[in-house]
């Protein structure tokens, strides 16, 4: 069996899980976190060396940029809702 720490509340409680070792993996979520961390110290150390400071922030997906659609020989048209007919 494996041996888990599960936090409850505010203490944490050893759980006993009865499954073969075969089925047991280490979890990859602590990877990427480890090699931010990586890139985040080189960009740092060059940084230190040109002395411009470096963004090492995560940044959220911005938006797509905006652009102007042209419409060339055509005129824009306004739209409207359609007037309410009664058919009774």
């Amino acid at each position: 069996g494996v041996r888990v720490n599960k936090i409850v509340g505010n203490r944490i409680i050893h759980k006993h899980i009865n499954v073969r070792v075969e089925h047991v993996h280490q979890s990859k979520c602590r990877l990427s976190f480890l090699t931010r961390v990586k890139e985040n110290e080189l960009k740092k150390k060059e940084a230190r060396a040109t002395g411009v400071r470096a963004a090492i922030k995560r940044v959220p997906r911005q938006p797509k940029a905006g652009y102007t659609l042209k419409a060339k020989g055509t005129s824009p048209i306004t739209m409207a809702a359609q007037p309410f007919v009664d058919l009774m």
